[in-house]
């Protein structure tokens, strides 16, 4: 590692430790990024499997970018999010840094064309992830493209289980699933049974009952 690196990853040890109260050093930056996702298990999973492959790769340089990347995600803070990952370009490609970009371009900018490549860059990096499938069924909802919508919110429901917001995921997938039977294909019958359904799984759904009690009048 050059003079220059380790003066820049200094740096970022300094601000870790001045903003954060952490010290981040060669014997644990990789505990560090894994405790700061706790209680994340399926993101922690993927992370240990992420830090095993690209080993000799990853350096301190990289623990101090990717803790304050998560860092900066977590504060809804765009600009540092931005600064990060396109530091973060030189290591290896990680999903979560796709994702969290394709949030922000979705829900900060409203730019849905960037929001659905870097979503559908995730699912490269991320196959199972239901997160990603979810937003760009959103997405191709919003473009119109009804049936690649569809099929989105069925791999979110199918892929739930590999999500740490699992039970969350699978009933809003399954509630706009629902809405696409009484939007598009009038099949209020299916629409109605998913619902239900959903129901079983948590009485106190709101937008299902609305849902449900909507349909129900208008029949």
């Amino acid at each position: 590692m050059s003079n220059s690196i380790k003066y820049t990853t200094k740096n970022y040890q300094k601000t870790i430790l001045e903003k954060y109260q952490t010290a981040i050093i060669e014997e644990n930056y990789k505990e560090r990024i894994l405790k700061e996702i706790d209680g994340k298990k399926c993101l922690q999973n993927y992370f240990k499997d992420y830090m095993k492959k690209n080993n000799e790769a990853l350096d301190l340089e990289w623990g101090c970018l990717m803790y304050l990347f998560i860092k900066s995600a977590e504060k809804k803070d765009v600009t540092g999010v931005e600064e990060f990952y396109k530091k973060l370009k030189s290591y290896p490609e990680n999903y979560f840094e796709e994702y969290i970009l394709g949030d922000i371009n979705l829900m900060y900018y409203g730019n849905i064309f960037e929001s659905k490549d870097k979503f559908t860059k995730a699912l490269e990096l991320k196959p199972n992830d239901s997160n990603s499938y979810y937003d760009l069924g959103f997405i191709y909802n919003l473009l119109g493209v009804f049936d690649k919508s569809l099929e989105c919110f069925n791999k979110a429901v199918y892929y739930s289980e590999n999500a740490d917001d699992a039970k969350e995921i699978k009933l809003k997938s399954l509630h706009n699933i629902a809405v696409y039977y009484i939007t598009v294909d009038n099949d209020y019958e299916r629409a109605e049974e998913i619902l239900n359904n959903i129901l079983e799984e948590d009485p106190d759904y709101d937008r299902a009952m609305a849902t449900l009690r909507t349909l129900k009048e208008e029949e």
